[in-house]
């Protein structure tokens, strides 16, 4: 085993090996050499080793930079892709205050859900712009009564309502149905129902009625809601002759499905 030796040792021995000098100069001055050259050994292995982790910084350096281009570039690519322009010549690029420029909404009542933030949020404010009788159906209250007031101060005339429907409660068909009967009370037509509320990633977990949470939530409630409210919007249509629409909000998800599609049966398992 090699002892090395630093700067400051060196001089300690060169101090001692002096006394020894005057007895046997020679093997004094090979010891002395021997002190300086594990000095410098240790001292070049230090720089190396620091020289190393310089190289090895850089590299990782250029890795990220190079995976933030790529991803940029991923997105560029993406946005591309699907800023698809159909038939009525607008596509995901287009936003809604473009897509309903010129568009008189004053004779309709929209139902929005989970409109408390964003893109709920945004159509219940371009439909307000745009006239019509907006009811927002949301969870907190606090953020939807600022939703309503920031409208409000950009467009007095707005006409908003607000109905509460806890959105994890969402996934109880009994919540749905409270949420129906708030709405038909008010004694209003319905010409758009916008089913926008909904959960995801969210920790597995049974609803009140004993299915998976988001599936319940993002389908199963949507799903009643539309059916409780059909027969409204089919009245609307007959007294007022404006074709009724329904929409349902979803996300690119849809473009990469599991190939053997939905396990219904498993769909309560926690480990499928």
């Amino acid at each position: 085993m090699i002892q090395t030796v630093g700067s400051s040792q060196l001089w300690h021995y060169r101090e001692c090996l002096a006394r020894k000098h005057r007895t046997d100069p020679i093997s004094t001055l090979h010891e002395l050499h021997y002190r300086a050259s594990q000095a410098k050994a240790t001292t070049n292995s230090i720089a190396s080793f620091l020289l190393l982790l310089h190289r090895i910084s850089l590299i990782l350096s250029l890795i990220s930079l190079f995976c933030c281009l790529a991803e940029r570039e991923a997105m560029g690519y993406w946005r591309e892709a699907t800023d698809i322009k159909g038939p009525s010549g607008f596509g995901s690029g287009n936003t809604a205050e473009q897509v309903t420029e010129g568009i008189d909404a004053s004779r309709l009542t929209v139902i929005v859900t989970g409109g408390s933030s964003g893109i709920g949020a945004e159509t219940a404010r371009v439909l307000a712009l745009r006239g019509a009788h907006v009811i927002i159906g949301a969870r907190n209250l606090e953020a939807t009564n600022a939703v309503k007031q920031n409208i409000l101060n950009s467009i007095p005339s707005a006409r908003i309502d607000i109905i509460q429907i806890e959105l994890r409660l969402l996934s109880s068909l009994k919540s749905v149905r409270a949420f129906t009967e708030k709405f038909l009370a008010m004694n209003l037509p319905l010409n758009i129902l916008i089913n926008n509320a909904g959960v995801m990633y969210c920790p597995f977990k049974l609803s009140k009625d004993g299915v998976e949470m988001q599936f319940a939530t993002n389908h199963l409630s949507h799903f009643l809601l539309t059916n409780l409210l059909l027969e409204k919007l089919k009245t609307t249509v007959e007294k007022t002759g404006i074709e009724s629409r329904i929409v349902n909000l979803s996300s690119v998800a849809h473009v990469g499905p599991y190939s053997e599609g939905i396990k219904f049966d498993k769909l309560n398992d926690k480990k499928a």
